[in-house]
């Protein structure tokens, strides 16, 4: 198993880590097929990464500007598995996470290490429309 990441220091009213959450992946269908995406694994350590972010800020805009995956084992399909995720470290706009994927005996199949920019407050001016933000409205 790979090792875990150091606990960040943290207040004491505060988690270093998120509660666990369970993922389950449905049994598919298809001939052969036992493992799971790595877009899916990528998707959930982004996820529960970006989790971490917003654990004592919920009202945080960011993005993930890095995210390098670790593959340990194979991901199974229709068992039961763990996503948690660690804050590092917090800087002014920079926030550092470690996100991981476990089996229900506590192995890491999948790790990432993060890194999440805050949103420019700029963008986040309530004044601009949503076209100068770049979102679009599709119907």
């Amino acid at each position: 198993p790979a090792a875990r990441p150091p606990e960040a220091s943290q207040p004491t009213n505060s988690p270093a880590a998120m509660d666990p959450g369970t993922v389950e992946w449905p049994t598919l269908k298809l001939k052969g097929v036992t493992k799971t995406s790595t877009g899916v694994h990528m998707a959930i350590l982004d996820e529960v990464g970006g989790r971490t972010v917003m654990i004592e800020h919920p009202d945080r805009f960011f993005v993930t500007v890095r995210l390098d995956v670790r593959y340990r084992h194979p991901v199974p399909i229709g068992q039961p598995l763990v996503a948690t995720g660690h804050l590092l470290k917090r800087r002014a706009t920079r926030t550092r996470a470690h996100a991981e994927i476990c089996d229900g005996g506590q192995v890491v199949l999948a790790e990432a290490d993060l890194l999440f920019l805050d949103m420019p407050e700029r963008i986040l001016d309530s004044t601009l429309g949503a076209s100068e933000f770049g979102w679009k409205q599709y119907r």
